[in-house]
């Protein structure tokens, strides 16, 4: 903690997947440039009883599942609505919220929502209005974070008498390095075991919640000609518990044919790239990389595998880092245009139609690269973060292991020489029996305990994950509660997914729509309609509960679409969109969807 504390706002992120945390790290960084040193932590982190001597808390909040808090956050959201709490806890507090977010959700940024009305009621002080920030924005959710944090700067500097050594924004300004690089070979054995006690004092809980499971089996399970490459992974499971519905999320590596581009840049020597080092925290607010990703000593070959996230979509603040960097006046100069927020079409242009990678930005820089100090590398790249996957099998029916359906990314840009991949799909694809796998299972968004209600689960694709699990279970463990499953994908031989199990679940009714089986295409929402007797009677019943998994876009507008035509074909409501939305309310209609 700096020794001033004056200088110390409080920063707490609420994250689930890694991205609040990022934009959490990024605005201390910006802070840090304003001359005052914030203090960052995870919101359940934080001993919530100090909260209320805290003068400034700043909040990045991101919104898990179907309006949930995430996971880091949950202890300390249900102890902020404890009825035990003074109406007056942040009287002395000034507070401000970017809340993350995706507006294709109709529980678009509820946490941070929710959060700022509590704070509110709490005789909280805004600093500033309640940032949303959204995913679908053209610039993506970089456009609200970056409009938060200068609303916000503008505000703090404006508070004098809290942040007396407070500085006006200067992004030319170059902070030291977030870590200092302690080689092995240059410290003594009492320095290593005292940097090794600090490293481990400080995993948070949900890193502890890694494992390591084994592959057991990785298997296509689309036809060899068809288009897409969908794996059936099995994880040898013996001790972790999951429900229906719940979550894996998978730590990915890098390969090797995308660290050696990153090399080919740099000017990194087979020395350097080997030579074992402890990371050293410059200040009191750097977090460590997770523990569950890097253990020490490491070395920069084990960073560019498994830490450094090369093959993600530049940010500006990636611009602006290598622009500060860089003394190629020529790059330096398409640098500050690239980080330059005011240069919209540039950006999009360069990096984010083109899906450029940082990888082949370096590449495009070779210069600037070649100057970046290898301590900056922590700097500048951002960490891979795990994936989130629902889980395919049922611990009734698969009771010492684990199922994931994988579908492989992999596409083209234009202007692109090399097709663009995903990283996750095409690091579990290539796995291989035997290999170990960072893994995390997480308690998943949708609903199933609804007892004495049909379920209807409607999906495309992958989105079979979850009912897969669902059906499984239920048929197991002997559920009398009837399920109907509206699935729908390109072709009955071609990636028609668990067909040879649906038979076997005696409680399960199936309809299918392949939609490249005959001349004119059939979707999930036309099985849907064709059912309208069945489905309306349901839903007159207050019979059922519906439940919708596949990629967003087209195919909720259509699920959504054909419920609202059932509802007033069916003399349920007059307004079948308002009944629809009620049902979202009451959790009678789920959604679990994904780019």
């Amino acid at each position: 903690m700096p020794s001033n504390p004056s200088d110390s706002p409080l920063i707490l992120y609420g994250s689930e997947t890694g991205t609040a945390r990022d934009c959490a790290e990024n605005f201390v960084e910006t802070l840090r440039l304003c001359n005052l040193h914030p203090r960052l932590f995870s919101f359940d982190d934080f001993v919530f009883d100090d909260l209320s001597s805290e003068k400034v808390i700043l909040f990045v909040v991101a919104t898990s599942g179907q309006g949930q808090m995430p996971s880091n956050m949950r202890k300390g959201w249900r102890q902020m609505l404890s009825k035990n709490l003074p109406t007056n806890f942040f009287a002395n507090t000034h507070f401000a919220i970017a809340a993350l977010g995706d507006s294709s959700y109709v529980e678009y940024n509820f946490a941070g929502k929710k959060l700022y009305r509590r704070i509110l009621s709490l005789c909280g002080k805004e600093i500033i209005k309640l940032a949303l920030c959204d995913d679908q924005h053209p610039n993506g959710m970089d456009e609200g974070f970056e409009n938060f944090k200068r609303d916000c700067i503008k505000e703090l500097c404006q508070m004098k008498d809290i942040f007396p050594s407070i500085e006006p924004l200067d992004e030319n300004k170059q902070l030291p390095p977030k870590y200092v690089i302690r080689y092995l070979d240059e410290i003594n054995d009492g320095e290593i075991e005292e940097m090794e006690m600090n490293e481990n004092k400080i995993i948070s809980g949900s890193e502890r919640d890694f494992v390591k499971m084994r592959v057991m089996k990785n298997e296509r399970v689309t036809h060899i000609d068809h288009f897409q490459d969908t794996r059936l992974i099995t994880f040898e499971n013996l001790t972790e518990d999951y429900n229906p519905g719940d979550v894996a999320q998978i730590q990915p590596e890098n390969f090797e044919d995308i660290i050696q581009m990153v090399l080919d840049a740099l000017n990194i020597s087979d020395d350097e790239l080997d030579r074992p080092f402890h990371l050293e925290k410059s200040d009191s607010y750097v977090l460590l990389p997770p523990k569950y990703i890097l253990t020490y000593p490491t070395t920069l070959r084990i960073c560019l595998k498994k830490l450094f996230d090369i093959n993600s979509i530049p940010t500006r603040a990636f611009f602006q880092s290598l622009s500060r960097i860089s003394t190629n006046e020529m790059e330096k100069e398409r640098l500050k245009e690239l980080g330059n927020y005011n240069s919209f079409d540039d950006f999009i242009d360069y990096v984010r139609l083109p899906r450029r990678s940082i990888a082949e930005v370096l590449r495009d820089f070779p210069s600037t690269s070649k100057e970046i100090p290898l301590e900056r590398l922590f700097d500048i790249f951002p960490c891979i973060r795990p994936r989130s996957f629902s889980i395919a099998s049922s611990r009734a029916m698969h009771p010492q292991s684990l199922q994931i359906l994988v579908a492989r990314v992999e596409y083209n840009r234009k202007n692109m020489r090399t097709k663009r991949i995903g990283l996750c799909s095409n690091f579990m694809a290539k796995l291989s029996e035997g290999d170990e796998v960072i893994i995390r299972i997480q308690e998943g968004t949708m609903d199933f305990e609804r007892p004495g209600l049909t379920k209807v689960c409607i999906c495309t694709g992958t989105g079979i994950a979850p009912f897969r699990s669902l059906i499984a279970e239920s048929h197991s463990k002997q559920d009398s509660d009837p399920i109907v499953l509206f699935f729908g994908c390109r072709g009955k031989t071609k990636d028609f997914y668990f067909n040879e199990e649906w038979p076997n679940f005696a409680n399960c009714i199936v309809q299918t729509a392949f939609s490249r089986d005959q001349d004119k295409k059939v979707y999930v929402h036309h099985v849907m309609q064709d059912n309208i007797h069945l489905l309306g009677r349901l839903i007159k019943q207050n019979r059922v509960a519906f439940y919708v998994a596949g990629s967003s876009g087209q195919m909720p507008k259509d699920v959504r679409a054909a419920l609202k035509s059932i509802i007033e074909a069916s003399g349920i409501a007059e307004d079948g969109k308002q009944f629809v939305s009620e049902m979202e309310l009451k959790r009678l209609l789920q959604f679990e969807t994904w780019f």
